[in-house]
């Protein structure tokens, strides 16, 4: 009964995402917007996430630690008193985890690089598993045909694999929100119906 029931507020009105996800969500799936402008909703969407709460100025707080020319004696200790002065949040308890396994090795400007691409590559692939999640739920719960959770599972993990992990580091290191507005905003077809 699943694959022919017909949905009539749409599949992803109760799906337990935030809103920029939900859209996404809904976007993901739908033929008629272009794939530049679903992958702009995914980088925006990513970007509001890390630079939520404290996180912008924990974020300020580190680049401009680990830019300075002097080293420290014990970078791991600065490192980590920088997060105690910033409100936990699991972006913020990752970067940390990654920080500080590569300050062992690196000088600290080359382990903030990595740990960054790192902590937004794992940020990546908790939204892409939460989505799975939610999308099975709701097919479970009878809001979503078969045929629309193959869509948007299969759609929605192309879209985050290709993202350029390189500009979304860029614009999560600026602090800059709006670095992928103009072009997620471009949500062509969104509200249209299937062609006739």
């Amino acid at each position: 009964m699943k694959q022919g029931s017909a949905m009539t507020d749409g599949p992803f009105k109760n799906l337990q995402l935030a809103n920029r996800w939900k859209r996404y969500t809904e976007a993901v799936q739908n033929h008629l917007v272009a794939r530049d402008t679903v992958r702009a909703m995914a980088c925006n969407a990513i970007v509001r996430d890390v630079l939520f709460g404290s996180n912008r100025a924990l974020l300020n707080a580190v680049d401009t630690h680990v830019s300075q020319a002097q080293q420290d004696f014990d970078a791991i200790a600065s490192v980590e008193g920088i997060f105690s002065r910033y409100s936990k949040s699991p972006f913020a308890d990752s970067l940390q985890r990654e920080l500080v396994f590569r300050l062992d090795s690196q000088a600290p400007a080359a382990a903030y690089d990595e740990a960054i691409t790192a902590a937004i590559s794992g940020h990546i692939s908790e939204v892409g598993n939460r989505i799975v999640e939610e999308c099975i739920r709701s097919y479970e719960s009878d809001q979503m045909n078969r045929s629309q959770l193959t869509r948007t599972i299969t759609q929605s993990k192309a879209t985050l694999r290709s993202i350029d992990l390189e500009e979304l580091c860029r614009a999560v290191r600026s602090g800059n929100t709006n670095a992928f507005k103009l072009a997620a905003s471009k949500k062509d077809g969104l509200d249209e119906g299937p062609p006739l």
